[in-house]
């Protein structure tokens, strides 16, 4: 972003400025096209320009070339070069999109700014509806004796199954909705969905369930479900407050959703392998 004055014009770049005399500003503006031109032009340019900076500056990078390259038309172009290097580097598919990588940041930042109209017609209501309740839907023994202390073992135990009734519930809610808005899915998202789809036909072709995981995995790990448990960031919850409840009952929701994007058949927590049988049952529809 750029700030004019008389003298001098600022360049401004997350909260720092950096000012230069108005008679060199055009030939930085100049080589400021050059350099997308080069960048838009020879993608393999903007991927080495990205991969080479900090972690730190690669979020910034991959929102604003996401803008540009989306004006030039050859984003979807630049993502499938990320995904081949990305298939490449990764043998493993267990480490496939696990990593920050700038694949998965370009992906992401892409998806998220096609999504949003998406996603608050498919989420906010039932966010609203959970933001709604008067106390989080808990499943961990440990936290919800810590929130109760005087809570006998039966108590707690009919409390969790009764709130992992209403959890399922919502996940079906979700689900319906999202099947519901099937046709209307942003272009953008069936793009990403679908190069991911043929880079597993064409690198792991032992492998014919990675496809599904890792479509899945994307969707929800990536975008729907950080965008439920924050959704704020998203302006999901609209002019709502998120209160803590509803914020733990987001949480335990998404990772159920996760779980069954990622076709979970086991868990390291406990409390969580009594929502096993569901999640497993919903694998097909989701």
């Amino acid at each position: 972003m750029s700030k004019q004055g008389k003298d001098k014009k600022e360049v401004v770049d997350e909260g720092a400025a950096i000012t230069y005399p108005s008679a060199q500003w055009g030939n930085i503006f100049g080589n400021y096209l050059w350099f997308v031109n080069a960048m838009s032009t020879n993608l393999e340019i903007a991927r080495i320009f990205g991969e080479s900076l900090p972690i730190g500056s690669q979020d910034l990078f991959s929102s604003i070339i996401c803008e540009v390259f989306s004006e030039f038309h050859v984003i979807d172009d630049f993502i499938e070069l990320l995904l081949k290097e990305e298939f490449q580097t990764n043998v493993l598919t267990a480490t496939l999109f696990r990593t920050n990588s700038l694949c998965t940041k370009v992906q992401t930042a892409y998806a998220r700014k096609e999504c949003q109209g998406f996603m608050m017609t498919v989420f906010q209501p039932i966010i609203q509806k959970i933001i709604n309740l008067p106390y989080a839907l808990e499943l961990d023994p440990l936290k919800l004796q810590s929130s109760k202390p005087g809570i006998t073992d039966d108590q707690m135990k009919s409390e969790i199954e009764s709130n992992l009734k209403r959890l399922e519930e919502l996940c079906d809610e979700v689900i319906a909705t999202l099947r519901r808005h099937l046709r209307s899915t942003p272009q953008a998202l069936c793009t990403i969905c679908r190069q991911i789809r043929e880079s597993c036909f064409l690198y792991h072709t032992d492998d014919p369930d990675i496809a599904l995981s890792l479509v899945g995995g994307f969707v929800f790990l990536r975008l729907f479900c950080p965008a439920m448990a924050a959704p704020e960031g998203m302006n999901l919850s609209g002019t709502s407050l998120v209160p803590p409840t509803a914020r733990r009952t987001l949480i335990l929701l998404t990772k159920i959703l996760q779980n069954i994007a990622n076709n979970v058949r086991e868990t390291k927590e406990p409390w969580m392998i009594d929502s096993l049988n569901f999640v497993i049952s919903r694998g097909p529809a989701l």
